[in-house]
């Protein structure tokens, strides 16, 4: 057999295993690129969110007026479960306040901002080793420019004819099949599917307290001028904001700290004076206490929970066989924020005292 004959062969054979993994991504679509549904893509793998929610979000124009952003714990709100209000969930794993005004931004691109909600986490408001502002920033605005200034036909050519999208794919096709979520999977409505797990140990929610909060327990310096230019960026709409549960193993470890102690006031502090009311639940209450029945991993907590704290946030009708949410709630404004921090204090004196 002559050279040019094996040739024709090998372009034949990798023609057509492009042409196979391409029609095979394209039909379970990992990407969200396009619409289709059906049992094999049922479920989706939580990756590169910033990319898949910038992607959905193109594809579904002129559906929501409400924005939802946060970290990876605020995924875990159900976007249907906010009474009188068309959600977007925009939160994705590891994001702070910093990058939300590009993620404002693209919304406004494709819908009327009426509502802008927001689950502020105590890890936001500083910076682990090496973590750089910029950095990150350059990296999102990368995505939504590659996200808004390609076509369908594009975006399939540059993701789905890759052996790496396809391990997505099989991931996602296995999940949908077996009706298993893991960690954390999307449906084709992009709400969040999670399954329930006991936490085994108190050990878990100390390790991953030890690993959002920094060694150094470096403050961002400018934090509160983020934190204008996020409300600046949606001042003409209506603004809920909120903060995230975690378990009282993981208060302690800052409570213990005198530096987190520090950042803690200073986090709470900032964000009323820049959102003058704050429905806050980091702090000890039954979500934290009962964080074995409530939550993953001390910090995710499950829907079942943080659907009442949607309906909380948005004026809803709560269900309080299963969870009080009102217990673990308190709102935080001007004229209460000086006795709220003196009761933090006192409790942080009884953890040091107990631990002596």
């Amino acid at each position: 057999m002559n050279a040019k004959k094996w040739v024709e062969i090998w372009f034949s054979f990798l023609s057509f295993s492009l042409i196979l993994i391409g029609v095979f991504n394209y039909l379970i679509d990992p990407m969200w690129i396009f619409s289709h549904t059906h049992p094999f893509n049922k479920l989706q793998r939580a990756f590169d969110e910033r990319k898949l929610k910038s992607m959905y979000l193109k594809n579904n124009p002129k559906k929501y007026d409400t924005l939802l952003l946060g970290s990876s714990r605020t995924t875990y709100y159900n976007q249907n479960h906010f009474n009188n209000m068309k959600v977007f969930n925009y939160s994705v794993s590891g994001a702070k306040p910093f990058e939300f005004i590009d993620f404002i931004e693209n919304f406004k691109r494709y819908n009327k901002l009426e509502n802008l909600i927001i689950g502020f986490d105590f890890f936001g408001c500083m910076l682990r080793y090496r973590e750089n502002i910029a950095t990150r920033v350059n990296a999102n605005r990368s995505i939504l420019r590659e996200v808004n200034g390609r076509n369908q036909l594009e975006h399939l050519l540059f993701n789905y004819l890759t052996l790496d999208m396809t391990k997505h794919s099989l991931i996602n096709a296995y999940r949908s099949i077996t009706n298993s979520s893991s960690f954390r999977s999307y449906n084709r409505e992009m709400e969040n599917i999670v399954q329930t797990e006991i936490v085994s140990s108190v050990h878990v929610s100390i390790k991953e307290a030890e690993r959002l909060y920094p060694k150094n327990h470096l403050y961002i310096p400018n934090f509160s001028n983020i934190l204008l230019d996020v409300r600046n960026t949606a001042k003409d709409a209506n603004i809920i904001v909120f903060t995230t549960p975690i378990s009282k193993t993981m208060l302690q470890v800052i409570y213990r700290s005198n530096g987190l102690l520090v950042n803690y006031h200073n986090w709470i502090k900032d964000l009323v004076d820049v959102y003058q009311k704050v429905y806050f639940t980091t702090y000890l209450n039954p979500l934290s206490m009962e964080y074995e029945r409530y939550s993953r991993d001390g910090h995710h907590y499950y829907p079942f929970a943080t659907t009442e704290i949607a309906k909380y946030l948005s004026n809803g009708v709560l269900s309080k066989d299963r969870l009080d949410i009102t217990k673990s709630v308190t709102v935080i404004t001007k004229e209460n924020i000086d006795t709220f921090l003196m009761q933090q204090k006192e409790y942080a004196k009884t953890i040091y005292s107990s631990r002596r």
